[in-house]
């Protein structure tokens, strides 16, 4: 759960050996650090690669509330099991 008008940290974290792309529905985000370094990414997206092996935290402000798909791009990967979903709600 994801508090509505708030900043939240989301992290995804990349065990394998294969490259994700990340999407996040209903938001937009900013990627803070890959691997603990901090990034310098400007602007503000709702997909991220995450690279093999590689942990990506972003920062996220969800304007909407209800429920919300967050998935890797690759359909297969999805369909495996690669989504979830967050719940945005006024706290």
């Amino acid at each position: 759960m994801l508090p509505r008008r708030d900043w939240s940290k989301l992290r995804f974290v990349n065990d394998s050996g294969r490259l994700h792309p990340i999407h996040l529905h209903g938001m937009f985000f900013k990627v803070l650090s890959r691997d603990g370094r901090r990034a310098d990414e400007p602007f503000f997206r709702d997909t991220v690669l995450v690279h093999a092996r590689e942990t990506v935290d972003v920062g996220v402000v969800p304007l909407d509330e209800g429920r919300w798909m967050l998935h890797c791009h690759i359909l297969e990967h999805a369909e495996a099991g690669m989504m979830s979903l967050l719940d945005v709600r006024s706290m």
